[in-house]
């Protein structure tokens, strides 16, 4: 197989792969064959880990900013919501 034919089929074909999701194992399992239909020995360690890291900086994010916003534009309603919120 040629190269550009195994992006292509990991990006198109397999598509996203995050971390520790189903589509991962798909394409662990798609390289492994490939080495080995070339004589060679794959070795992969499987672990668990969350799905998303970021998601949990997402959230902060979204609420600070959301503090920033009422403290702005709420007026006092708004700061003390926003007092409260942090």
């Amino acid at each position: 197989m040629k190269p550009m034919e195994a992006i292509e089929h990991l990006a198109e074909k397999i598509g996203p792969r995050g971390s520790c999701t189903p589509s991962e194992l798909e394409a662990i399992s798609w390289v492994e064959q490939q080495l080995g239909g070339l004589g060679l020995t794959a070795v992969s360690d499987s672990f668990r880990s969350a799905t998303s890291q970021y998601r949990p900086y997402l959230w902060f994010t979204v609420l600070a900013l959301s503090g920033e916003a009422l403290a702005w534009w709420g007026g006092r309603p708004g700061m003390i919501a926003a007092i409260v919120l942090f």
